[in-house]
């Protein structure tokens, strides 16, 4: 029992080690860096300031999400997508018609869901040099309950998929 409780001991106090120098080799970065971000040292792990997400540098300089949270964000008008909704759930509850705004700037591997839930559609447009593809050119929900997934697949070019019309 001794011995449980002495590795026990030095395996809390190794968590705490790691905890504390993982907290003090953060490299702090603004959101609106981490999109055009190309001198990310392979490795090194980024907290942005401004929105506490994390990054880790990849070889070729850009930066890979680390670690955030999913939430769910009940909207009700148009709304502008930001850094910080990466990995998010959006639900669109309206009886008008939305514009889900995809801005230039978000990092590469950004990805959301979104949900119609009133009876409005949602129109996914892009802001200036934004690309926005599907397949059929559709970029509006296709009525109450469709969902649709949006995918940086490239610098400001998103795959839309799922549930849409015209």
């Amino acid at each position: 029992m001794e011995s449980v409780k002495l590795s026990l001991h030095k395996i809390i106090g190794v968590v705490i080690l790691l905890s504390s120098s993982i907290a003090m080799a953060q490299i702090p970065i603004l959101s609106t860096d981490v999109g055009g971000y190309n001198s990310a040292t392979e490795g090194d792990l980024y907290r942005t300031t401004d929105s506490n997400e994390y990054y880790i540098g990849l070889e070729n300089g850009s930066l890979l999400p680390f670690a955030s949270s999913v939430g769910v964000q009940t909207k009700t008008t148009n709304y502008t997508l930001q850094s910080t909704d990466n990995r998010s759930v959006l639900t669109f509850n309206s009886a008008t018609p939305v514009t889900l705004t995809i801005p230039a700037g978000l990092p590469i591997g950004f990805n959301i869901s979104v949900y119609q839930l009133g009876i409005g559609q949602v129109q996914i447009v892009g802001s200036g040099g934004v690309t926005i593809r599907h397949r059929l050119s559709r970029t509006k929900t296709a009525g109450q309950d469709a969902g649709v997934g949006i995918v940086a697949t490239a610098s400001n070019s998103y795959h839309l998929t799922g549930d849409l019309s015209n």
